[in-house]
């Protein structure tokens, strides 16, 4: 049985917050002094967008979780190389690539560790955090960030 985590996106704080409980439906967050706290009558997911972590991760061993872009590395020419973000859509896990803010879905794929296998995919970045990797322009540049994610603990 896979762990139960949930993050979420603080959209005032433009951060990330891990380990955010959820009990009875009701969102928890994880304030500055880690103390928890009742979110705000009125605060939707659109303020405060969790975030579920998969039961998988990446080729390199860092968790996956809804919101991360995967990069697929299965292939030696980084031509070939597709970006997709992880996504929890009709039941399942799945990565899906896009392209700018224009939504054009190329390709679905259910996520499980055939596919993180098959195609190589590793975390470089979040749509929250590094929303620009998704954009075809910066395709040929990674995130400055990308190598931190896989940094030794």
């Amino acid at each position: 049985m896979r762990r139960i985590e949930f993050r979420a996106w603080d959209t005032k704080l433009k951060t990330i917050r891990s380990n955010v409980p959820v009990m009875n439906g009701e969102y928890l967050k994880v304030d500055l002094t880690r103390n928890l706290e009742r979110v705000e009558a009125g605060l939707s997911t659109h303020d405060f967008p969790l975030m579920q972590f998969t039961g998988l991760q990446d080729k390199w061993g860092v968790d996956i979780f809804e919101g991360h872009i995967l990069e697929s590395r299965a292939s030696e020419n980084e031509k070939d190389w597709k970006r997709w973000i992880c996504v929890f859509q009709d039941g399942s896990f799945c990565f899906e690539a896009e392209a700018g803010k224009k939504k054009r879905k190329y390709e679905q794929n259910l996520l499980c560790e055939d596919n993180i296998d098959l195609y190589g995919l590793v975390i470089i970045g979040t749509i929250y955090l590094h929303p620009e990797l998704m954009e075809e322009k910066s395709w040929n540049h990674p995130h400055p960030e990308a190598n931190q994610l896989h940094a030794a603990p």
